[in-house]
């Protein structure tokens, strides 16, 4: 979903940002005003991405109670779990900017997507400078390489809020200081994080009391749909683009972090949890291979987007026309991200998870003397 809302941020723009001199099509609009939107939420899927964090990485703990020693090596070891792929993908992306190898600019040129040129428009920093600047700040360098990154920034914070949570002892002061914090974060995406640790919360207490309860088949359908809706939520329409859309009358949700998009994705989040249908579909081998590779795949499109497939619509635009041109870059991003993702997930991800989990028992260890 990320991935095809940055493609279309890139080559058709006006389905992400509204401005009607740039549509190309006439089912652009359709895109940027009704549910279909939900196709290129990119919003929403980051909603989605830091619920499912804060659930998944707290039900584990709660389920087995886990010691404090486990919570503090969770939190050390995490920023090694996900540093691989952000220092991997960001020097990826430095030899491609070296050996001018992205041409978002000409894409851009030929698009109309002023979002798409501001990319890799500063001068490409020396070796030496990038080391030095990743050592200090590293996920806010790999921003500037790689944009998406901004969001594992977001995720090695929200996880250690989690993480920090957990070490409250015993469970009502824990869950006074969840309240107080999703209350304090309302207007962030950090408060993502929190409901997702408040429905892993709420799961763990119905197990404990031998209650699995089963969504009925007409309310999943129901959230379903709410999440569609709410998830489409155009968040990069200006207000006057907004006034033209079915959100126009309503009202923004300050109280919640993300908006209608985060009101989507709990919705989505709520089927997921409690109707059996969606786990059957997600124990499917070929879904959870894409959960596998899934960072991987995050990381590295991007890096393909600005590179292969703006090479792609550079070089096709203006020999094939605009239809084929488009349909030929996305199936070069496509294919593109899936062999770079591979190749990420191979050489960068499985040995962070290795690294990752031996400074995790290494710590525990450490820390089982003192607990």
């Amino acid at each position: 979903m990320v991935v095809l809302c940055h493609f279309v941020s890139a080559f058709l723009p006006h389905a992400a940002f509204g401005d009607l001199s740039k549509a190309h099509y006439s089912w652009e609009p359709w895109l940027l005003k009704t549910p279909l939107g939900i196709l290129i939420a990119g919003h929403f899927a980051v909603c989605l991405f830091f619920l499912m964090s804060g659930y998944v990485l707290a039900a584990p703990m709660l389920a087995r109670r886990a010691p404090l020693a486990d919570v503090v090596a969770a939190i050390v070891k995490r920023p090694f779990r996900l540093g691989g792929v952000v220092l991997g993908t960001t020097l990826v992306s430095w030899v491609i900017w070296s050996f001018a190898g992205y041409r978002n600019v000409e894409a851009a040129a030929l698009s109309g997507s002023g979002w798409f040129d501001y990319f890799w428009s500063d001068g490409v920093p020396s070796l030496s400078k990038l080391m030095q600047d990743m050592l200090l700040s590293p996920f806010g360098t790999a921003s500037k390489l790689n944009q998406p990154m901004w969001t594992i920034d977001r995720e090695l914070w929200g996880s250690w809020l989690v993480f920090a949570l957990l070490l409250l002892r015993p469970a009502p002061l824990r869950w006074f200081f969840i309240a107080a914090f999703t209350l304090w974060y309302a207007r962030n995406l950090t408060q993502c994080f929190l409901i997702g640790l408040i429905l892993a919360e709420i799961h763990q207490l119905l197990a404990v009391r031998g209650r699995h309860p089963v969504m009925p088949n007409w309310l999943a359908v129901v959230l379903g749909v709410v999440a569609a809706v709410c998830g489409s939520f155009p968040k990069y329409l200006d207000e006057a683009g907004l006034s033209q859309t079915m959100f126009a009358q309503m009202p923004r949700l300050p109280w919640l972090g993300g908006s209608w998009s985060m009101l989507g994705a709990l919705c989505l989040m709520l089927v997921v949890l409690w109707h059996p249908l969606p786990r059957h579909f997600l124990n499917r081998a070929w879904v959870q291979f894409l959960g596998r590779v899934s960072y991987a795949l995050y990381g590295v499109h991007f890096l393909i987007l600005g590179s292969l497939a703006a090479w792609t619509y550079t070089l096709a635009a203006p020999a094939l026309g605009r239809g084929t041109s488009t349909l030929l870059t996305l199936v070069s991003l496509l294919a593109g991200t899936f062999v770079g993702a591979l190749i990420i997930d191979r050489c960068v991800d499985r040995p962070a998870i290795v690294l990752a989990q031996y400074i995790g028992r290494r710590t525990k260890a450490l820390c089982s003397r003192f607990f």
